[in-house]
């Protein structure tokens, strides 16, 4: 797996062995990087599944803004209401004050239906950048009006 990281076999099998021997927390970001693998190569509904699992044994591991967003909507498009949203939510925090707009608004826009509280506090991220475009600055306004109480 050193010597290719892109080996999804290799990972798969690291990762078999790993739950065998009762090393899966320090084997974890081998899973996570089989996840985005997966993504990026679309197969989504076996990155949804590693995820899953990835929470069992990995919780806590660092994972980057972009890949929980990717990772939150693979969730949700699968069904996994709870699951997708506390990506995004995860994604949200682990940006903080310097959570790219471009970022922001991808959660936002993938919370819209799901959690219209979690989509506005997105939008008012991204709007918060004197960077966004104006297109982007238009679609962050409308999703701050989204379901709104």
């Amino acid at each position: 797996v050193r010597a290719e990281p892109s080996n999804l076999d290799a990972s798969l099998a690291l990762w078999s062995l790993a739950g065998e021997l009762g090393h899966t927390a320090e084997n974890a970001p081998v899973l996570l990087a089989l996840v985005e693998m997966e993504l990026r190569g679309g197969e989504d509904e076996l990155a949804v599944s590693h995820w899953l699992e990835l929470q069992e044994h990995g919780p806590d591991l660092p994972v980057r803004a972009d890949l929980l967003v990717r990772v939150g909507q693979a969730l949700l498009a699968s069904g996994n209401r709870e699951a997708g949203l506390a990506a995004l939510r995860r994604a949200l925090l682990t940006g903080g004050a310097g959570l790219n707009p471009a970022t922001a608004l991808r959660i936002s826009r993938a919370a819209r239906d799901a959690d219209p509280g979690l989509s506005r506090g997105a939008a008012r991220i991204a709007l918060s950048h004197p960077e966004l475009q104006a297109a982007e600055r238009r679609q962050a306004l409308a999703l701050t009006e989204v379901h709104k109480p």
